[in-house]
């Protein structure tokens, strides 16, 4: 499996964009699969920046991290922005469905009861057949781990390019007797939602 990680950080948000186009390059290059920047518009949260990257190992975030915290151009971009890195915390992804890009992301943290990998697929079920293509571009679920603020919860990431779609797609979800199921199946409760736009 991957892992996900999500480094915080408090700046200038509407440089946000410049700080993941310096780091991106250079966490790829290191063996990053994925690397994404957003600004944060609701909640505790809002105005922080957040670089999300893929990697196919913990190590391999940690042994390569230096490389860009040290790059000269890295570090003239954080200072221009007014960068502060705050937390970085990472999840082990579970399951994605559809294209897991778009102009906003909607974050939903979550409890669980039942920790299979089996019930978070069925839920993952529902979500692609009710929402992906309806809405939503993709989805991600992930499963915080024993490091960061978001230890022992679950995070189901939502990609879209409106927000107003998301808020008439999800409407469709919760009524769906499949989903419901499969929600108190797994004892699946909703901690907190929040929204970001890409940077």
């Amino acid at each position: 499996m991957s892992y996900m990680f999500f480094t915080v950080g408090d700046g200038d948000p509407s440089k946000a964009g410049d700080v993941v186009a310096a780091a991106a390059p250079i966490m790829k290059e290191a063996g990053a699969s994925y690397v994404r920047g957003s600004v944060t518009l609701t909640g505790e949260m809002t105005g922080k920046g957040v670089v999300s990257s893929i990697w196919d190992s913990i190590d391999s975030y940690y042994a390569h991290r230096h490389l860009w915290m040290t790059d000269p151009g890295f570090i003239a971009v954080m200072e221009a922005s007014g960068t502060v890195p705050l937390m970085t915390n990472v999840g082990q992804i579970l399951d994605e469905r559809g294209d897991c890009d778009g102009a906003y992301t909607v974050n939903v943290f979550q409890t669980a009861t039942d920790h299979s990998l089996e019930a978070t697929q069925a839920v993952m079920d529902v979500v692609g057949a009710t929402l992906v293509g309806n809405g939503v571009n993709g989805a991600r679920a992930v499963r915080g781990l024993a490091a960061g603020q978001g230890t022992g919860t679950y995070l189901g990431i939502f990609y879209v390019d409106s927000l107003d779609a998301y808020a008439g797609a999800i409407q469709g979800l919760y009524a769906n007797a499949d989903f419901q199921a499969a929600a108190a199946s797994s004892g699946l409760t909703v901690v907190e939602r929040s929204f970001s736009r890409k940077a």
